[in-house]
């Protein structure tokens, strides 16, 4: 699933225009995990979160759910980032240990970690609400 699959785009931009539509769009997120397809407007809804403000979280945060994660519910925050565990690599992190230390990228050289707790009670607040479109 892409971002503008996700957004839903309903007017078409005639072919002269591509180029600067596209560059109006700023980045694109991708959720290219296809493991874990049942938690991919998750990923997109919170995407769209951070991109206003925290692209750089946002692009953090692609990374480590195309590595292996989902987002499962946590009565405290909302939701929570589990990481997926694969020995081999292939659908996921090595370890635990490989996360812990890859997911340091949310902190630093900045402190994420007020605002995705934030951003992931919010997320659990629009799809209790039923604020998220889950199919397309």
């Amino acid at each position: 699933m892409e971002i503008y699959d996700y957004i839903n785009q309903s007017r078409t931009v005639p072919p002269e225009h591509h180029s600067n539509a596209i560059n109006s769009f700023g980045t694109v997120y991708r959720d290219l995990y296809p493991y874990s397809p049942d938690d991919s407007f998750l990923w997109m809804e919170l995407f769209c979160l951070c991109s206003s403000s925290y692209n750089e979280m946002a692009s953090m945060l692609a990374y480590i759910r195309n590595v292996g994660a989902r987002l499962v519910p946590h009565n405290q925050f909302g939701f929570m980032i589990q990481p997926i565990i694969d020995p081999t690599g292939f659908r996921g992190w090595k370890s635990q240990e490989h996360y812990n230390q890859e997911k340091q990228c949310l902190i630093l050289p900045r402190d994420y970690t007020h605002v995705l707790i934030v951003l992931l009670g919010e997320l659990r607040r629009r799809h209790d609400a039923g604020e998220i479109v889950t199919r397309m």
